[in-house]
């Protein structure tokens, strides 16, 4: 049989850095003076408990407040910041959702409720009420940063990189929008100016570990594995628990066919992070290319413990099973790898009975 090893080429894993700063509630002037006094006293209370971080006693203030004003703007506004914090997006979204019927002309609500959808995932939602928030002339250069996100993570890489350079217009010292931007450029093979937008990130923010994480691996699909190795390197002196970097250095290694050097880069991401399966995939893979099968096996079975869905192990150990003439097992794993995604395996899976 044919053999293919497949390694996971974990090029840009965390490749786009999102800034998940805590956005800053707007209290309209701090507080509120009302003539109705126990939802102003309620209102002004979660104001000063949101500040101390107090989410809990901060929620239930605001509630109040809107249960004393049920057409308390602000209330809602503020308690729909509170909910984005303890991580209730659907909640969020809905006190939102009533801000926007009691005044729909506030752009900055927009905006959070943008950033509720994309904080659960919901990128064509978020795109589109980033949008509405541009559109009221929400001047914010995290607009079009987030929208940039949206489009990134859609695959409309040309339109992620007009919106991360509308947020390096208004904001030249931002050091995330040039991390993503040069991540979208890498996306449409634009590697030297990848390279300069990573560059220009890391002297904004010396400590960025991924900018230098993310050059290294551009340099690497240039070829340059030796200056990505640099770059890795300089991650993890910034980042000592960098374990994308240590299996990025590893992957380094492996394509300069320097195999036993690899296997010590492999092994560090895992004792840093026990469960990463890439890397134990790629430490298979270099056993295997060393014929240590029978150890290859082992680290794949590790792996799949970790992710039962993890399609390349699978594919990988059919491999090694082959290599020791473990047809049936083999074949069976090649059948699995196919029902969770890899095209190739049906070619080993015509050869099974």
């Amino acid at each position: 049989m044919k053999k293919i090893i497949i390694i996971s080429y974990f090029i840009f894993s965390n490749f786009f850095i999102f800034s998940q700063e805590e956005m800053e509630v707007d209290t309209f002037s701090t507080l509120i003076v009302l003539e109705n006094q126990e939802a102003e006293i309620s209102y002004n209370a979660g104001i000063e408990n949101f500040s101390k971080k107090k989410y809990k006693e901060a929620l239930k203030n605001f509630s109040d407040a809107i249960s004393y004003k049920q057409d308390f703007y602000a209330a809602f506004y503020n308690r729909g910041n509170v909910k984005i914090h303890i991580k209730n997006f659907d909640g969020a979204i809905e006190d939102f959702n009533k801000a926007i019927e009691l005044d729909e002309f506030r752009s900055s609500v927009y905006f959070f409720k943008a950033y509720s959808y994309f904080l659960k995932n919901d990128y064509e939602n978020a795109k589109k009420n980033f949008e509405i928030s541009i559109s009221k002339n929400f001047d914010n250069a995290k607009a079009f940063y987030y929208k940039g996100a949206c489009e990134f993570l859609l695959g409309n890489y040309e339109i992620a990189i007009a919106d991360y350079s509308k947020a390096i217009e208004k904001m030249p010292e931002y050091p995330d929008a040039y991390n993503d931007r040069a991540s979208a450029k890498r996306k449409i093979e634009k590697y030297d100016e990848a390279i300069s937008d990573y560059n220009i990130a890391s002297k904004l923010d010396e400590n960025m570990a991924i900018s230098f994480n993310n050059k290294g691996s551009v340099k690497r699909k240039q070829g340059n594995f030796k200056g990505a190795i640099e770059d890795y390197k300089k991650a993890i002196s910034l980042k000592p628990d960098y374990y994308i970097a240590y299996n990025n250095i590893g992957l380094a290694k492996y394509e300069m066919k320097n195999y036993e050097a690899s296997i010590k880069d492999f092994e560090k991401a895992i004792k840093i992070k026990k469960n990463y399966v890439f890397a134990y995939n790629n430490l298979a893979t270099v056993k295997i290319k060393l014929k240590k099968y029978k150890e290859a096996i082992q680290i794949l079975d590790k792996a799949i413990s970790y992710d039962e869905n993890y399609a390349s192990a699978y594919f990988n150990r059919g491999i090694a099973k082959e290599m020791m003439r473990n047809y049936q097992g083999a074949c069976k794993d090649w059948k699995k790898s196919h029902e969770l995604g890899i095209e190739m395996a049906k070619n080993f899976i015509f050869d099974c009975n």
